[in-house]
C-alpha cells in the first residue's frame, strides 16, 4: 500500500512539474529532466509531447541498449556455432577411427574363423 502510495505521490509529483516546467529549456534543469524522464515511465506519450528531444534521446538510450544485447546475443551464437563445428568434426574423427577398428576387428574375427576351419 506505502509502496503504490509513494509511486503515485512522484508520478504525480513528476507529471505537475513537467506541466509546469514545459516551456522552459529542456535540458535547462536537471529537475527538469529527471521529472521528464519519471513522467515518461508512466505516460511516454505525454512526456514526449512536452521535450521532443528528451524523448528522441530516451529512444536512442533504449535502441543503443537493444542493439548491445543483439550484439552479445550474436558473438555468443557465433561462439556456440565454432563449438558445435568443433565438436562435429571431432565425433566425425572418432567414428572414422570406430569404423577402422572396426574393419580390423572384422578382418581378425574371419581370418579367426577360416584358420579354425582349417585346423578341424
Amino acid at each position: 500500500m506505502l509502496k503504490s502510495l509513494l509511486l503515485t505521490s512522484t508520478l504525480l509529483g513528476a507529471a505537475v512539474y513537467a506541466e509546469a516546467h514545459a516551456a522552459m529549456e529542456p535540458a535547462s534543469s536537471w529537475w527538469h529532466v529527471q521529472a521528464l524522464n519519471v513522467l515518461a515511465l508512466a505516460l511516454p506519450e505525454r512526456a514526449c509531447a512536452l521535450d521532443q528531444v528528451a524523448c528522441l534521446q530516451r529512444q536512442d538510450e533504449k535502441l543503443a541498449k537493444l542493439g548491445g544485447e543483439a550484439n552479445a546475443t550474436l558473438r555468443e551464437l557465433v561462439e556456440r556455432q565454432r563449438a558445435n563445428a568443433t565438436n562435429v568434426t571431432e565425433a566425425q574423427k572418432r567414428a572414422g577411427d570406430n569404423d577402422m577398428l572396426l574393419n580390423q576387428g572384422r578382418a581378425l574375427w574371419q581370418n579367426q574363423g577360416s584358420l579354425a576351419a582349417c585346423r578341424t
